[in-house]
């Protein structure tokens, strides 16, 4: 008998999804290293593609064949009086990019460029931005964000297929504060590759990877309250979209090329003091279980 065969359902489901998800992406992500196809390339997001969509490809191999359970318990209705909780996950980003901003400001860690003109002039090795974005001003531009927001969000729909509508109610599935702890966990552990060629924080590729696991952590903490109290899988994938495009265009477009990327990222130190406030008020107010 072997290994997987001797586990029951959920445990040989998630040991497969994990083994799957990391195991395409890896391989995904130091091929397009050994062909030299870094993100400044303009055709990378679409070499890069089954890597960023890995945890959908694992759950629906994992759902169909493994488990053989099938895809009856993923909601994608959207009920009307739940809006509240979009509200939030369209909010969320701006409160940390507002902070950030701020925080880097009262440290004299950064200073943000609004004129964009410190961000195209660096050589970005953590992808590209449309040049029709850079054409805007920045107060038009934090209008678009949201449109672009929801736009994005089918194609985050490819990381939270597996995150939140597979992974967050099986890997411990009566604590879904463990859950969320683990999935972030394992989330950040998921973007190591990209941290240790350089693509997210070029110049603290240590100080990385210790970044991305906390910042992924406090983060699915919010994003499996969302996903629990909505029990739906688009709102998971608004709120990683809102903060992808909201946070992450945003931080690079305003302070990429200055000093203190690790702190002053979407993703970087800074962040970690209201999505931390965030996050706490979530476990503190909430009993946060399977049944929340």
């Amino acid at each position: 008998m072997n290994f997987l065969s001797s586990l029951n359902r959920e445990r040989k489901g998630i040991i497969s999804f994990i083994a799957i998800t990391f195991g395409i992406t890896f391989f995904v992500t130091f091929l397009l290293e050994y062909l030299n196809i870094t993100p400044a390339d303009p055709l990378f997001m679409i070499y890069a593609l089954p890597s960023g969509i890995a945890p959908a490809i694992a759950a629906i191999l994992v759902r169909k064949w493994i488990t053989k359970e099938g895809f009856n318990d993923i909601c994608y209705s959207i009920e009307k009086k739940r809006w509240i909780f979009y509200c939030y996950a369209l909010i969320i980003p701006f409160i940390v990019i507002g902070s950030i901003i701020i925080l880097a400001s009262i440290f004299s860690l950064s200073s943000p460029d609004y004129t964009y003109q410190r961000f195209e002039n660096s050589e970005n090795p953590i992808g590209t931005i449309p040049e029709s974005l850079l054409q805007i001003s920045f107060p038009i531009l934090i209008l678009i964000l949201p449109i672009l927001s929801i736009l994005n969000t089918i194609i985050v729909l490819g990381e939270e297929f597996g995150w939140r509508s597979y992974l967050q109610t099986r890997i411990y599935p009566n604590h879904s504060l463990k859950a969320s702890i683990s999935i972030g966990l394992i989330h950040g552990f998921w973007h190591y590759p990209q941290i240790l060629l350089g693509y997210a924080f070029p110049d603290a590729i240590i100080w990385g990877l210790i970044a991305i696991l906390i910042s992924t952590t406090l983060l699915a903490i919010i994003w499996g309250w969302l996903y629990l109290k909505v029990q739906n899988i688009w709102i998971a994938s608004f709120a990683h979209s809102s903060m992808n495009v909201i946070g992450g265009f945003t931080a690079m477009l305003l302070f990429f090329g200055g000093p203190n990327w690790i702190f002053v990222s979407h993703i970087g130190i800074l962040s970690w003091i209201p999505l931390g406030t965030i996050a706490f008020l979530i476990i503190w107010k909430s009993d946060f279980n399977a049944s929340d």
